[in-house]
């Protein structure tokens, strides 16, 4: 059954992945039994200064979430071992634009742009983790979540 479920995501995450070989992505999914209650990480390669990038959240949803914004801290460490974290809040209330949020049934899928014209100075492997913020939102929240993605792609200044 595990494994079906796994499938199924991955077949759903499907729309965020893209063909473009130039784009960097990886996604964590969660059954009913499990949730969202420690970090997610994602072993990115990025490139260097020569390219400007973004960086995408990605996040799929059970039923109905009443929430207003989804805490979430970012922790970061580049190639060199610096480390930096940033504590946002994601709007949940997305549902009328069409370019992040899809809704399937009882799923529903939104794709926040985190950051736009990144200029790495320090390329190669960064190590990327997504952590729900339980300090800031009802645990509850979180138990919703079916998958957490992140998606590096090249910025094309929109």
């Amino acid at each position: 059954m595990r494994v079906k479920c796994h499938l199924l995501w991955l077949f759903l995450a499907l729309p965020w992945s893209c063909s473009r070989p130039d784009i960097n992505w990886g996604i964590e999914t969660f059954n009913h039994k499990e949730s969202w209650k420690e970090a997610v990480v994602f072993d990115m390669d990025l490139p260097d200064s020569s390219t400007v990038v973004g960086i995408d959240i990605c996040a799929q949803f059970y039923g109905d979430v009443s929430a207003s914004e989804l805490p979430v801290v970012l922790y970061f460490e580049a190639p060199d071992s610096t480390r930096f974290c940033d504590s946002i809040r994601l709007p949940m209330n997305v549902m009328k634009e069409k370019h992040i949020f899809s809704r399937n049934g009882k799923v529903f899928s939104v794709d926040w742009p985190y950051r736009r014209g990144i200029i790495n100075r320090k390329p190669g492997r960064w190590r990327i983790s997504a952590a729900p913020d339980t300090s800031r939102a009802d645990a509850t929240l979180f138990g919703n979540v079916r998958a957490v993605g992140l998606a590096v792609r090249p910025d094309n200044g929109k």
